[in-house]
């Protein structure tokens, strides 16, 4: 991401490194000059908001997405192949 669309992240969003779904963190802190990224396999990281070059933003599920993957993996609904 561009550092003017790090500006725009809001604690708590989520974040993976270099597109990796499995190298997520956790926007904790933000301020004029970055963010802290708590990465959920290892300690907190304060990144400077022009250095997130390689930062990917999670896109949030919506609400009814949630309820259909809910349903399919509860057994209401087989997923399709």
């Amino acid at each position: 991401m561009t550092g003017e669309q790090s500006r725009g992240l809001k604690v708590g969003d989520r974040v993976c490194w270099g597109e990796d779904e499995n190298d997520k963190a956790t926007v904790t802190e933000k301020n004029w000059s970055g963010v802290a990224l708590k990465w959920d396999n290892r300690s907190e990281q304060p990144v400077l908001h022009n250095d997130m070059a390689k930062v990917f933003l999670i896109p949030k599920s919506s609400p009814n997405e949630k309820a259909q993957l809910s349903q399919i993996w509860h057994g209401n609904r087989m997923p399709r192949l």
